[in-house]
């Protein structure tokens, strides 16, 4: 039962991880970028783009021929990027602003969504073991086994 549940669980966080990633995976372009210093891009395209000046990593990309830029402060894994090192950026073609790095660590998993993945496992599985007692290996009693039906 329980590796049945399980898989199911997993089955079903994969489908949401799927059709969840915003820009989407499967409707988006792909391409390459560097990273910045906030404080090395012009003020001017810190507005443009909703960057706070402050000196965190600014990923710039071309797309369609326009030098874009994007910061994602909230994701723990670009504070591991150092300027000008390459990175791959997803983006959509049709808002080319809406642009992530991409990366497993932060595009398709981020910390967050995994604690809760954990948390949710955990609590699920609880549940299901207190409503349906499977989980003691205790043998059963002489009453029990009398109330089994056998077919034969």
């Amino acid at each position: 039962m329980y590796k049945s549940a399980s898989l199911l669980f997993i089955i079903c966080f994969i489908a949401y991880i799927l059709f969840s990633r915003q820009p989407d995976y499967f409707t988006s372009e792909q391409t390459f970028g560097y990273v910045a210093d906030a404080g090395n891009v012009s003020s001017g395209n810190l507005k443009k783009y909703h960057i706070e000046p402050t000196h965190h990593p600014v990923v710039e990309f071309v797309a369609e021929r326009d030098t874009l830029y994007f910061s994602e402060n909230d994701n723990w894994f670009l504070k591991n990027l150092t300027a000008n090192q390459k990175v791959e950026v997803i983006y959509d073609p049709g808002n080319p602003i809406n642009a992530r790095v991409y990366k497993w660590a932060g595009y398709w998993i981020n910390l967050t969504e995994l604690l809760i993945l954990i948390i949710a496992y955990v609590l699920l599985l609880g549940v299901a073991v207190a409503i349906t007692g499977k989980n003691s290996n205790e043998p059963l009693s002489d009453k029990e086994l009398e109330k089994q039906v056998k077919y034969n």
